[in-house]
């Protein structure tokens, strides 16, 4: 079977066959087939259901993939199932069909976050294109979230002090402020902020500011970092490409598939 350009790239960032499933959801039993067919030859997974209780029923959010559905399904519709599926923490990508071009359901979709809105008989070509910019938004989040999540336990790794001096640091706080402000030496600041820095695997202050507002941390002082001169400024690349150094050096590996793919491709920062 040949690989589509989605899986392909899958492949290479190891994550393989599973990431391109294509969740269809449409009453007709008829509809279905020839979809899961047309799709199947295209070398995508299917996975059929007829309704979006069903759907729902059987969800599962480590699962990759996106939602190919019907806009007027019986009992819970299209519409309805894309607002229950926005809390999740992956909330799929959805593209939706219906047999007319209902305007005002179509924007309220595309408004809500969905890929496209497909016309029945459905255009293969549009299709195919659909479903291949669905399944690379659902890559693309999915490696975020991991992104953050490395963030994040560098930060959990931090001793209670070690992260008190951060979160000073973060704010353009000199040694002396910090020392005054939380009652120890400015010597014993030093060695918390030169081993914070060493767990962050950050190079610089404007580095790690980057860091830790890409999970939340210190956003105001993200912003402030933005105004300062360009030689304070780092890509989104150098500074995962010294957080990939980083681990390789502490546990002798390079993380999961989804960051060794977001170190090798980078990102704007």
């Amino acid at each position: 079977m040949q690989l589509n350009d989605t899986q392909r790239d899958l492949r290479q960032a190891g994550l393989g066959d599973v990431a391109s499933t294509v969740f269809l959801v449409d009453r007709y039993a008829e509809a279905r087939a020839a979809l899961a067919n047309l799709l199947s030859a295209a070398g995508y997974l299917v996975r059929l259901f007829e309704s979006a209780e069903d759907f729902l029923a059987f969800e599962d959010t480590v699962v990759p993939g996106c939602l190919l559905l019907d806009v007027f399904l019986p009992g819970m519709n299209g519409i309805e199932l894309q607002r229950a599926l926005q809390s999740s923490p992956f909330p799929r990508p959805m593209i939706f069909m219906s047999k007319s071009r209902d305007v005002p359901t179509s924007v309220q979709a595309m408004k809500a976050g969905a890929v496209d809105f497909l016309t029945k008989p459905i255009d293969e070509v549009c299709l195919m294109d659909a479903i291949e910019r669905a399944l690379q938004r659902d890559v693309e989040r999915r490696r975020e979230c991991e992104i953050r999540s490395l963030i994040q336990g560098r930060i959990e790794s931090l001793t209670p002090r070690e992260r008190q001096v951060m979160e000073h640091v973060v704010h353009g706080w000199l040694n002396k402020q910090i020392a005054a402000d939380i009652g120890i030496g400015e010597k014993t600041v030093k060695v918390h902020r030169g081993r914070l820095m060493s767990k962050m695997g950050a190079r610089s202050v404007a580095e790690l500011v980057r860091l830790c507002a890409r999970v939340g941390v210190a956003r105001d002082a993200a912003i402030s970092i933005d105004s300062t001169p360009a030689n304070w400024r780092l890509s989104t690349r150098s500074e995962f490409g010294q957080m990939r150094r980083t681990t390789m050096t502490s546990n002798g590996r390079t993380g999961s598939p989804f960051y060794r793919a977001f170190v090798e491709q980078g990102v704007s920062a």
